[in-house]
């Protein structure tokens, strides 16, 4: 089932991130992961997927990416699906308008470049700070794998950050 963001309600539509992943992580990644799932799903790719993993394969490194571990997803979430704000999930108050853009999604359980996350799911993304990482980014821990942290941020609109701050 396709699950469409105007089915939630605009306090729900927070895309919440646990962590940086290390660049230990991200090489071995890279290295060794990525080339081993593809192989092992190579028959099994849709034409969808195998234009996330194309896709996936020209983005160049640059100093406003970043991989993150995202938690599970409220809605399903699309490569250039974009934020405009970016907070501290234990204190809205923090936040700070930036654009972050999805610049790809590796699948949680596959481990490789998909077109989106469905709702319910946790991914790796690579996410675009276009106007730079903003502090709020910098500060999130480094880690390897999904853990329960309180040092989680949300991205979302500038509609759903102003609603958090009336409330």
């Amino acid at each position: 089932m396709v699950y469409s963001e105007d089915e939630f309600p605009l306090s729900s539509r927070i895309f919440i991130l646990e962590g940086r992943v290390s660049s230990k992580r991200i090489k071995e990644y890279k290295e060794s992961i990525f080339p081993l799932a593809v192989k092992k799903y190579k028959d099994k790719l849709d034409e969808e997927w195998e234009t996330a993993i194309d896709k996936y394969l020209q983005i160049p490194a640059l100093n406003t990416h970043g991989y993150f571990l995202a938690s599970y997803s409220y809605t399903d979430i699309y490569v250039g699906t974009s934020f405009d704000v970016v907070y501290k999930y234990s204190n809205v108050k923090t936040g700070v308008k930036t654009k972050a853009v999805i610049l790809a999604i590796i699948h949680e359980w596959a481990q490789i470049p998909v077109p989106y996350v469905g709702s319910g799911h946790k991914s790796i993304c690579l996410i675009d700070f276009p106007e730079g990482i903003p502090k709020n980014i910098i500060d999130l821990p480094e880690i390897d794998d999904w853990s329960v942290i309180d040092k989680r941020v949300g991205l979302c609109s500038e509609a759903t950050w102003n609603l958090f701050l009336k409330i």
